[in-house]
């Protein structure tokens, strides 16, 4: 395969709209692609964009340029020529046009949808991030199921700040105990529950039509275990005339697949995003996060109040009682920190003996509250040393500063908080100062 089959490929594969096709098209390009290597992926590529910018989805540029302008992307293609046809021989019989192949299918999954989830788990292997994959695989549904809707509920963190149509938060404890999604949960394989039934226990979500065949399949790590706890649900709204036998087969496989970007997403959070010894996030991961936790403040007209907390005379604990110690100190610091926040606020070790703590929609009342509470905390921990017949007592100062008032933008924000730390230190230690109003 040469170098244009390959750009060819690439964009039939990830790159073309493929809910702008036609079904005709579609099934057009399911049969090139499961062909592969040909030069019918390079013809097939043009003509599809040619057939896109005809209908305005793309724009024509220098020959063989197409241009998206819903993602600002310019693509290069390559025509082939079109080769003069043979004159058949006299005698020879009329050519005839081969019927497109049936699509073959394995395990109860058909191969082309196969090929589309293993396509997109190699590709998540080689993208950061997570929401882009559960993307592609929330979008198959849209593709394999014409006319109906799905949600993706899950219960952790899957991408802090960031959203996705199609994927919502929630909260298990939080349901009644006859509440379908809770039954859903305890069962294994996908649940199909009556329209009626479910519309009369008041619990059928609006947004689904009374007449609709209601699916839900519950998601565990791993996959196959059946008494593992779910990190998810997913929840899928046929129209009642769609039938497909190969529907159980599939919604295992998605699922499975989305267990997968899960899984390699929990570990590379805990070996990039987490710090070793305390088991909060890193620095790294605040470089991240605080930028998306200030453009979710500015866009939804919210607070955000950030913490730097630095442990009081450390140099002390590791000149007295040894490295160790002050390890120890750390790790039950971090513990500490994080237990006595709240569950939405998030906690970093910035460096050495200073933790930063993001803590949205407070105003500056609660935000003091909460540093106050945390200095006290902190004040009446004792930490336990090896060797040493009395635990150690430590104390912090903690600089505060809230969104929009003292900053911004996430550098000017942090400033301001690290400069009321230094404050606190400076008249005395173990207090709180916040950022004074501009001109204060």
């Amino acid at each position: 395969m040469n170098r244009q089959q390959r750009t060819s490929r690439y964009f039939l594969q990830h790159l073309l709209p493929r809910d702008a096709l036609a079904p005709s098209e579609r099934s057009r390009l399911d049969a090139v692609l499961r062909a592969g290597g040909t030069d019918a992926e390079r013809r097939l590529a043009v003509e599809l964009a040619e057939a896109l910018a005809s209908r305005g989805v793309y724009r024509r540029g220098r020959p063989g340029h197409y241009g998206n302008p819903a993602t600002r992307e310019t693509y290069r293609l390559c025509p082939l020529a079109v080769p003069r046809e043979p004159v058949a021989p006299e005698a020879s019989p009329p050519a005839t046009t081969p019927s497109t192949p049936p699509v073959p299918v394995e395990g109860g999954v058909r191969f082309d949808r196969l090929r589309e989830v293993l396509a997109v788990l190699r590709l998540q292997g080689r993208q950061p991030g997570i929401l882009a994959g559960v993307g592609r695989l929330l979008a198959a549904l849209d593709r394999w199921y014409p006319g109906s809707g799905h949600c993706l509920y899950h219960f952790e963190t899957l991408a802090q700040g960031d959203t996705l149509a199609g994927l919502r938060s929630l909260e298990p404890d939080t349901l009644a105990p006859g509440h379908p999604y809770r039954q859903a949960l305890a069962t294994r394989g996908v649940s199909r529950l009556d329209p009626q039934a479910a519309a009369a226990s008041g619990w059928y979500p609006p947004r689904a039509g009374a007449d609709a065949r209601w699916l839900l399949l519950p998601l565990r790590l791993p996959a196959d275990d059946a008494d593992a706890s779910p990190w998810g649900l997913l929840e899928l709204r046929l129209p009642p005339a769609l039938d497909d036998d190969s529907l159980d087969a599939e919604l295992g496989l998605l699922g499975e697949a989305l267990s997968e970007l899960v899984h390699n997403h929990r570990v590379l959070s805990d070996v990039v995003y987490v710090d070793g010894l305390t088991q909060v996030f890193n620095r790294s991961f605040l470089d991240l996060q605080l930028p998306v936790e200030v453009e979710r403040a500015r866009r939804n007209d919210e607070t955000l109040a950030v913490l730097v907390v630095d442990l009081d005379d450390f140099k002390r604990i590791n000149d007295t009682f040894g490295h160790e110690a002050g390890d120890r100190v750390l790790r039950s610091l971090g513990m500490l920190v994080r237990d006595t926040m709240r569950r939405v606020d998030q906690v970093f070790r910035f460096g050495g003996e200073e933790f930063v703590v993001l803590l949205p929609r407070l105003d500056e009342d609660s935000a003091l509250r909460a540093a106050e509470r945390l200095r006290v905390a902190v004040a009446e921990h004792r930490v336990e040393l090896r060797g040493s017949d009395s635990p150690l007592g430590v104390t912090v100062s903690i600089g505060g500063a809230l969104y929009p008032r003292d900053g911004a933008d996430p550098d000017a924000l942090f400033r301001e908080a690290d400069a009321a730390c230094y404050r606190s230190k400076r008249d005395g230690k173990n207090r709180v100062s916040f950022a004074g109003p501009p001109g204060v």
